[in-house]
Protein backbone atom coordinates (compact mmCIF):
# COMPACT_ATOMS: atom_id res chain seq x y z
CA UNK A 1 0.00 0.00 0.00
CA UNK A 2 3.03 2.60 0.81
CA UNK A 3 4.80 1.92 -2.50
CA UNK A 4 1.44 2.39 -4.13
CA UNK A 5 0.43 5.48 -2.63
CA UNK A 6 4.28 6.92 -3.54
CA UNK A 7 4.02 6.03 -6.51
CA UNK A 8 0.85 7.97 -7.22
CA UNK A 9 2.85 11.16 -5.38
CA UNK A 10 5.50 10.57 -7.69
CA UNK A 11 3.55 10.83 -10.35
CA UNK A 12 1.23 12.86 -9.47
CA UNK A 13 4.60 15.38 -8.84
CA UNK A 14 5.22 14.04 -12.68
CA UNK A 15 2.21 15.34 -13.63
CA UNK A 16 2.18 19.23 -11.86
CA UNK A 17 5.75 19.35 -13.07
CA UNK A 18 4.91 18.90 -16.49
CA UNK A 19 1.96 21.33 -16.60
CA UNK A 20 4.30 23.60 -15.10
CA UNK A 21 6.44 23.20 -18.18
CA UNK A 22 3.75 23.33 -20.57
CA UNK A 23 2.68 26.78 -18.88
CA UNK A 24 5.93 27.59 -19.17
CA UNK A 25 5.96 27.20 -23.10
CA UNK A 26 2.80 29.06 -23.62
CA UNK A 27 4.29 31.67 -22.03
CA UNK A 28 7.55 31.71 -24.22
CA UNK A 29 4.98 31.67 -27.12
CA UNK A 30 2.06 35.03 -25.55
CA UNK A 31 5.29 36.85 -25.24
CA UNK A 32 6.11 36.96 -28.57
CA UNK A 33 9.59 35.41 -28.02
CA UNK A 34 9.23 32.07 -30.26
CA UNK A 35 7.95 34.03 -33.08
CA UNK A 36 10.73 36.70 -32.55
CA UNK A 37 13.21 33.56 -33.59
CA UNK A 38 10.78 32.72 -36.26
CA UNK A 39 10.13 29.38 -33.94
CA UNK A 40 6.67 27.93 -35.09
CA UNK A 41 4.07 26.02 -33.15
CA UNK A 42 4.95 22.05 -34.71
CA UNK A 43 8.64 22.79 -35.17
CA UNK A 44 10.55 19.66 -33.53
CA UNK A 45 13.08 21.51 -31.86
CA UNK A 46 15.56 18.23 -31.09
CA UNK A 47 15.40 16.64 -34.48
CA UNK A 48 15.31 19.24 -36.59
CA UNK A 49 18.68 20.74 -36.72
CA UNK A 50 17.93 24.10 -38.44
CA UNK A 51 14.90 24.16 -35.28
CA UNK A 52 17.49 23.46 -32.54
CA UNK A 53 19.88 26.07 -33.29
CA UNK A 54 16.95 28.65 -33.34
CA UNK A 55 15.90 27.16 -29.82
CA UNK A 56 19.36 27.08 -28.53
CA UNK A 57 19.87 30.56 -29.09
CA UNK A 58 16.44 31.19 -27.62
CA UNK A 59 17.87 29.36 -24.75
CA UNK A 60 20.52 31.74 -24.53
CA UNK A 61 18.73 34.68 -24.83
CA UNK A 62 16.78 33.36 -21.87
CA UNK A 63 19.99 32.39 -19.87
CA UNK A 64 21.61 35.98 -20.52
CA UNK A 65 18.54 37.87 -18.71
CA UNK A 66 18.50 35.32 -16.01
CA UNK A 67 21.97 36.44 -15.24
CA UNK A 68 21.18 39.99 -15.82
CA UNK A 69 18.27 39.81 -13.38
CA UNK A 70 20.42 38.33 -10.41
Amino acid sequence: HKRRKLTYMESSDRKAENRTKIQLGGLILKSGLAAYFEIEPGDDLQLDPIARDKATILLGVLLYATEQLK
